[in-house]
């Protein structure tokens, strides 16, 4: 179940029950997880963590707006490393509005990084804004932050399969798996990045696509790589 729990959907607004706990109410009454939108949340992050179980999924964990996963001195709070300890997911959810480079490289710099990798992509900021752009694109952007290769892959790949219950099907080279492969290509390149306040990075190493196959078919292809 998902639910928007951000200020400028809930301020003012009149509720029988707060929609944060109706939601965990009803999702554990029909045995499934939730996934929370928590940039500008009502409640503190350390607060809000409390309600999320093991798979639940913290969404935009790195954005910046509000109550962030940093506390007053800088420290990610305990309850959200513990979290992450107990199961819980934190999902960057990159989007144009919910990252933030204070919040990310200070957590990552205490050892907190993401689950899982993804875009937030849509329309209007794929190819309008390359604060996004593909998921090549922040991907390569962790990599420059210092997270290793094989991490991101793993945030993009086995970790999302198995919270989709399809572990063994996608995400893996395994035989028998739906061979949805990209190969791709670490190269040296002067690149920058830049997040919702317009902070900037400049990095010199970028994740490029050489070659898609769709269920084993190649569907794009360079011609060098």
């Amino acid at each position: 179940m998902k639910l928007r729990y951000s200020q400028d959907i809930a301020k003012g607004k009149q509720y029988a029950s707060d929609p944060l706990l109706s939601t965990v109410s009803l999702a554990r009454k029909l045995d499934t997880t939730i996934c929370v939108h928590v940039t500008d949340s009502l409640l503190c992050a350390d607060e809000l963590i409390r309600y999320f179980n093991a798979d639940d999924i913290y969404a935009h964990c790195f954005h910046g707006t509000g109550h962030s996963i940093l506390d007053e001195q800088g420290e990610v709070y305990a309850a959200i490393k513990e979290a992450q300890t107990r199961g819980v997911i934190f999902d960057c959810s990159n989007g144009v509005a919910h990252f933030d480079f204070h919040v990310a490289r200070t957590a990552m710099e205490q050892g907190f990084y993401p689950d899982i990798i993804s875009t937030d992509l849509t329309l209007r900021n794929s190819l309008r804004t390359d604060k996004v752009y593909s998921l090549l694109h922040v991907m390569s952007k962790y990599l420059n932050m210092g997270m290793s290769f094989f991490d991101i892959v793993r945030a993009v790949t086995a970790t999302p399969a198995r919270l989709m219950k399809m572990q063994g099907q996608i995400g893996t080279l395994a035989p028998g798996a739906f061979a949805d492969i990209s190969i791709v290509k670490l190269r040296k390149e002067n690149v920058i990045f830049e997040d919702t306040h317009g902070v900037k990075l400049e990095g010199d190493r970028y994740i490029d696509n050489c070659a898609t196959l769709c269920n084993g078919q190649i569907v794009y292809r360079r011609l060098r790589f």
